[in-house]
């Protein structure tokens, strides 16, 4: 069932890490939020059934492989840990104790964000390999057929390198330079891997169900464990050019996809982030900064994120479409909504934008 958008910006607001650290002292040491940690679960035990994922849309939930496979929110978590009903547990997570994040060292420096380990990165170039292969057989008829219902075309698709995974994965930790404890693990889906100046951040899995039709929960996008998502398109980053922001990935290499070379499309996989190094730098030098995330409350949080960089500003598209992909789904055409963008942008200058049908 869709969540009200109250109850969507009360989980954004709950650091359910907090409170997970506090019921699993086992994960209490480690910073659940950026990277996966496993543990035992506190209901049913086992060694490292149990973690914590910070989702692309901003909402924490926590995973148990044995019960609770498909992930709770912090609502969910309550009504699960203390066996109440929603009303009671909402109740409960409306207390200001409980969305206080805890006490946390200060830091000494500024922590920038930095690719995996080489070692995951062997492994993860791997996968991503082989999902981009598979999904061009017949096992992918399915997904190739969403990807282009999507408007992205087969050129796009290749080039990008989003692949396949029709089964859901697990291995060893250590084997992919992880933690001891940790177990790396794949969800059925679409994978978007996420390269940046030559290295693998991260792998996204748009999740699937198991026949290949697109999964509707509120956890729809999935992280191959110990990916760092960082910001996809950055390598297209220019000093002398546009950047276009937008809240999920397909929205963004749609964009890339018409865009005109020297505009750049990236994002964070998500509205919630807050934008840090090295992606603040690089983005400091952009002359013009569209913020084009959704158009919901979502977005709108998201997008005033945004306002440490005095060259951005916020644009949509044509209500009523939630983002770039519905719009061009229904018609809409791209490469002129770009164009009027900078269009505008350029106003009372004395340039001209001109496009190809011109």
């Amino acid at each position: 069932m869709k969540k009200s958008a109250e109850i969507e910006a009360l989980l954004r607001a709950i650091d359910l890490a907090v409170i997970v650290q506090a019921d699993v002292p086992a994960l209490a040491r480690y910073d659940i939020r950026t990277f996966v940690r496993h543990a035992p679960c506190p209901k049913c035990g086992g060694h490292d059934r149990f973690n914590f994922r910070l989702g692309s849309d901003g909402i924490g939930r926590v995973y148990c492989t044995h019960c609770a496979p498909l992930g709770l929110d912090a609502i969910g978590y309550v009504m699960w840990r203390d066996g109440v009903d929603f009303k009671t547990a909402k109740s409960i997570l409306s207390g200001v104790t409980i969305i206080t994040p805890l006490p946390q060292p200060a830091k000494s420096a500024e922590v920038i964000e930095h690719s995996p380990s080489s070692t995951w990165q062997t492994k993860a170039r791997a996968f991503v390999d082989g999902c981009a292969e598979y999904l061009w057989t017949p096992g992918g008829v399915a997904a190739l057929d969403y990807l282009r219902q999507r408007c992205l075309t087969d050129e796009t698709i290749r080039a990008w390198h989003i692949g396949y995974n029709p089964k859901r994965r697990q291995a060893s930790g250590p084997a992919w330079g992880l933690a001891k404890s940790a177990v790396a693990s794949a969800a059925i889906g679409i994978t978007i891997p996420r390269f940046i100046l030559g290295e693998l951040w991260a792998v996204n899995v748009r999740r699937m169900n198991p026949d290949g039709t697109p999964y509707a929960g509120s956890d729809k996008y999935i992280c191959v464990s110990g990916s760092r998502m960082g910001l996809l398109g950055a390598d297209d980053l220019k000093t002398d050019g546009a950047c276009f922001v937008f809240g999920g990935d397909f929205d963004a290499i749609l964009a890339r996809q018409h865009a005109p070379e020297q505009v750049a499309c990236v994002t964070f996989g998500g509205e919630g982030r807050t934008v840090s190094q090295p992606w603040l730098n690089m983005l400091s030098h952009v002359e013009s900064l569209y913020i084009c995330l959704d158009n919901d409350n979502a977005g709108d949080q998201g997008a005033a994120k945004w306002v440490v960089l005095p060259e951005a500003r916020r644009v949509r598209v044509p209500l009523p479409y939630k983002d770039l992909t519905e719009y061009a789904q229904a018609g809409g055409d791209v490469s002129r909504w770009i164009t009027d963008q900078l269009s505008a942008e350029m106003a009372g200058t004395g340039l001209i934008i001109t496009t190809d049908s011109e």
